[in-house]
């Protein structure tokens, strides 16, 4: 009697497994008994998680760009900012130049006493504008030492303290000027009451200064310092070593 074979044995493999799901439209296998209703809500579902992919991405890059673009201005203010000061501290700078090249520099030239004015002492001292522009506002102070001391520092500090000062009067064309000194001062000696303190051995100083404005309403001054001494029967007038210069 013959043995009936036995039929072969099929191993279930994944691809004729019984397939329990089917595939939505958007490719994503859900169960066979889900209800339509559950169908549409799923692709419902995955359509927004796609949109909001793509939102996303766009949005991402507009972002980016609006982040990039951010930057861009801001590093075009930094350095608008850096450019506008280095401009600004150039333009102050050659104005400070121009201005001082074009200012009024007062200078002295020259000293005298007068002798012909008994009791009155007046003295004068002529100077000039060596500047580009006119000068404004100028007048001077002066005073005379006589009592045989030399002259320091603090005899120009208080200038216009002592009670021996005297004041001026100007002259002059704009350019060179003359500034007339006169005292009337008790116990000052007129101009040959210098001559005989000058004849007796001791040094004379007259020492002032003056003060003027320039064209950009900038306040200066120049003083000016002269020493009168005997140089055997001659009296010989010199600018002094110190106090003749200017700002």
């Amino acid at each position: 009697m013959k043995k009936r074979n036995k039929p072969p044995v099929i191993k279930k493999t994944p691809q004729n497994q019984p397939n329990d799901s089917v595939k939505t439209i958007t490719g994503i296998k859900i169960p066979k008994n889900t209800t339509p209703s559950e169908i549409k809500e799923n692709n419902t579902q995955c359509n927004k998680h796609s949109e909001f992919k793509i939102w996303c991405k766009h949005n991402g890059i507009q972002s980016i760009l609006a982040l990039a673009t951010i930057g861009t201005l801001i590093t075009y203010i930094v350095v608008s900012c850096h450019q506008n000061r280095l401009t600004r501290e150039s333009l102050n700078m050659n104005d400070s130049v121009n201005k001082m090249d074009l200012r009024a520099y007062i200078g002295v030239k020259d000293f005298k006493f007068y002798t012909d004015t008994p009791g009155v002492l007046w003295f004068s001292v002529d100077g000039s504008n060596t500047g580009k522009t006119p000068v404004y506002k100028m007048y001077g102070i002066g005073k005379c030492i006589f009592d045989g001391r030399v002259i320091v520092d603090k005899d120009m500090t208080d200038l216009t303290k002592d009670t021996t000062t005297v004041y001026p009067s100007m002259r002059g064309n704009g350019v060179d000027f003359t500034l007339n000194f006169k005292s009337n001062k008790p116990f000052v000696p007129d101009g040959n009451g210098i001559i005989k303190i000058v004849k007796s051995g001791k040094v004379v100083y007259f020492f002032g200064c003056i003060f003027y404005n320039d064209v950009f309403k900038r306040k200066h001054t120049t003083t000016f310092c002269y020493s009168v001494s005997n140089d055997g029967d001659e009296i010989k007038t010199i600018p002094y070593k110190r106090y003749n210069d200017g700002n």
